[in-house]
């Protein structure tokens, strides 16, 4: 199974131009994606089959690279239910 599996999976990437892409990468963009969106540590960690934390944070981590996003997050809230009250 493992082998047809990465029999296609070495077919895919070179069709698309990423020889060096693994599997291992689509798991950590997987997690980062899913701490972008916000979701908990614990959340990611359910996603990704894992029960460390410490091998998690790294996801955690670059999810700080959406501070300012996070920051806006409630002032967009905000300005959604004044709009909705205005109704």
């Amino acid at each position: 199974m493992a082998t047809a599996f990465y029999k296609h999976w070495r077919r895919a990437h070179r069709q698309v131009g990423h020889d060096r892409l693994h599997v291992c990468d689509l798991r950590h963009a997987a997690g980062t994606l899913a701490a972008w969106t916000g979701a908990s540590e614990r959340e990611v960690m359910s996603r990704r089959g894992r029960t460390n934390p410490a091998a998690n944070r790294r996801y955690q981590y670059a999810a700080r690279d959406r501070d300012r996003a996070i920051t806006a997050g409630p002032d967009v809230i905000l300005r959604g239910l004044q709009k909705s009250d205005v109704r």
